[in-house]
């Protein structure tokens, strides 16, 4: 449905921030249906943003913070 919304293919021009991101669970699918979009990880828990981190690397336009929505 994102991809409807957006009216785009690979994502370029598009930004997400994924606030609650957790472990990534839900950024690996986004990533992976825009490949060109920039995605910004936001949660509380360094220690989920670390795992998410790391089983998110080969996704170089992906950034995290650690921060309270």
């Amino acid at each position: 449905k994102l991809k409807e919304h957006f009216d785009s293919k690979d994502g370029q021009g598009l930004r997400f921030l994924e606030v609650g991101s957790g472990t990534g669970s839900l950024t690996r699918p986004l990533a992976l249906a825009f490949p060109k979009a920039q995605i910004v990880c936001l949660d509380i828990s360094p220690h989920y943003l670390k795992y998410a981190q790391s089983r998110l690397s080969p996704f170089k336009r992906v950034s995290y913070i650690e921060g309270n929505a």
